[in-house]
C-alpha cells in the first residue's frame, strides 16, 4: 500500500457557476458525472412520479421555470422510448425531508398547474467519455411556471397511462445518504479490450473503505493481468482535476499509437505514485474549499524488465464529500403499473435523498 495526499493544485477546481437561465439540481453536479444511476422515470411506460426540490436549490427570490432537462447515465447505453406524458407542477410545503410514500400527502392543498401533457419522445443515448452526458432529454413547460421559494418548494408530479413497459433508460443521479456509507465515486472511462501488444491489462476498482471525505482517504486498488510469459511487477496510479481537457489536449486521448490498442488516458495528471503493492491510498485534506470537488483517477502497470506497459482499463471519478452528511436537495417517489394501482403510494429510498440530476430552463432564477 502507497499513501498520498491529494495535491494541493486540485483546490483550485471548481465547478461551473449556474447561469441564470437555468438551475442544475444539485447544482454541484452541474458538470460533473452523478454517483448513481436511476431507471425512473424514463424508463417505464405507466408510472407515477413526484420529484420534490427544496425550493432554496432552485431560486433565492423567484424561478420562471419553462421545462425540464435530463441526462444520461455518462456509462450506459439507452435505447428511445415514447412516453405518453402528463406533468403538473406545485408549490407544496412539504419538504424532501418530510416528503412521504404517499402521493397525495405530498401534495396537500396545493393548487396543480399542468405544464406538459402529449408525447415526449426519449432520445436514445450510446455511452461516451467524457462524462457527464449532455442534458438531452427535455420536457418543454407548455407557460413559464413562476416559482417563488418563500411560498414553498416545488412538486413535479408525472404520470404515464400506457400499457407497462420498461425500455431501461437510465439517468444519471445522485444519491445523499442520512449517514455516510460510501463516497461518490463513479467510473468514468472504461474499455475491457484495453492491452498492450504483448496482452497484459490492468483494472482499478475503489475500495469500500476509501470514502472520499475531508480528512478521510480514498483507497484505490488495482490487479493486474499479465500476459503468459510476462510479469507486471510495478503498479502506477494518478490522480488529476479533469477528464476532459489535459492542458489543450481533449480527453479520452487514444493510445493506439503507442501500441496500446483500444486504451486511453482518461484523465489528467496532477500527481503520479508507484508502488509494488496492490493498493494505493490517497489522502484527502480536511480544507473545505475542497469538498463537492471531483477528482479523476487512473493508472498503469509495467514490467520493468522489459519496460512493456499497459494503462487500466477504466478510469474513477470521486466526489470529495464534506465529513458530515449534507441533507440532499430533491427525493422521489414512484410506482410502476400506476394505472392499475388500487393504492396511492409508491416507494422512495429509506436512507436518503435520491434522483435524477435535473437542469430546470426557464427565463430567470434569481
Amino acid at each position: 500500500m502507497r499513501f498520498r495526499y491529494l495535491p494541493l493544485v486540485l483546490l483550485s477546481l471548481s465547478p461551473l457557476a449556474a447561469a441564470q437561465t437555468d438551475r442544475v439540481v444539485p447544482e454541484v453536479l452541474r458538470d460533473v458525472e452523478g454517483s448513481m444511476l436511476n431507471t425512473y422515470p424514463l424508463s417505464f411506460q405507466d408510472v407515477r412520479w413526484q420529484y420534490l426540490v427544496d425550493g432554496g436549490a432552485l431560486a433565492t427570490k423567484q424561478a420562471l421555470i419553462g421545462g425540464m432537462s435530463f441526462r444520461a447515465d455518462g456509462t450506459a447505453s439507452n435505447p428511445a422510448n415514447t412516453l405518453s406524458l402528463k406533468v403538473d407542477v406545485y408549490t407544496v410545503t412539504t419538504t424532501p425531508a418530510s416528503m412521504t410514500t404517499t402521493f397525495a400527502s405530498n401534495i396537500g392543498t396545493a393548487t396543480a398547474t399542468t405544464v406538459f401533457s402529449g408525447k415526449l419522445n426519449v432520445k436514445a443515448f450510446n455511452a461516451q467519455a467524457p462524462t457527464p452526458a449532455p442534458f438531452n432529454v427535455t420536457v418543454p413547460f407548455t407557460a413559464l411556471y413562476t416559482f417563488l421559494p418563500a411560498n414553498g418548494h416545488l412538486l413535479v408530479d408525472w404520470v404515464e397511462n400506457q400499457s407497462y413497459l420498461s425500455s431501461s433508460w437510465r439517468a444519471d443521479s445522485f444519491f445523499y445518504e442520512g449517514a455516510w456509507g460510501r463516497g461518490w465515486s463513479t467510473e468514468v472511462w472504461e474499455d475491457t479490450a484495453c492491452t498492450n501488444a504483448r496482452g497484459d491489462q490492468a483494472t482499478l476498482s475503489i475500495s469500500t473503505s476509501g470514502t472520499g471525505f475531508l480528512g478521510g482517504a480514498i483507497v484505490v486498488n488495482h490487479k493486474l493481468a499479465p500476459a503468459t510469459g510476462g510479469k507486471l511487477d510495478l503498479a502506477l496510479q494518478w490522480i488529476g482535476g479533469s477528464n476532459k481537457l489535459y492542458g489543450p489536449i481533449q480527453l479520452p486521448l487514444s493510445l493506439a499509437g503507442l501500441g496500446l490498442k483500444n486504451c486511453a488516458l482518461a484523465t489528467d495528471i496532477a500527481f503520479i505514485t508507484a508502488t509494488t503493492g496492490a493498493s494505493v491510498t490517497w489522502g484527502v485534506p480536511t480544507d473545505s474549499s475542497l469538498q463537492w470537488k471531483p477528482v479523476f483517477i487512473q493508472g498503469a502497470a509495467l514490467d520493468s524488465s522489459t519496460m512493456d506497459l499497459v494503462t487500466t482499463t477504466n478510469a474513477y471519478q470521486v466526489v470529495l464529500l464534506p465529513s458530515t452528511p449534507a441533507v440532499g436537495p430533491a427525493q422521489t417517489v414512484y410506482k410502476t403499473k400506476w394505472s392499475t394501482t388500487t393504492t396511492g403510494t409508491g416507494a422512495m429510498s429509506p436512507t436518503g435523498h435520491f434522483a435524477p440530476v435535473v437542469r430546470f430552463d426557464g427565463k430567470l432564477f434569481q
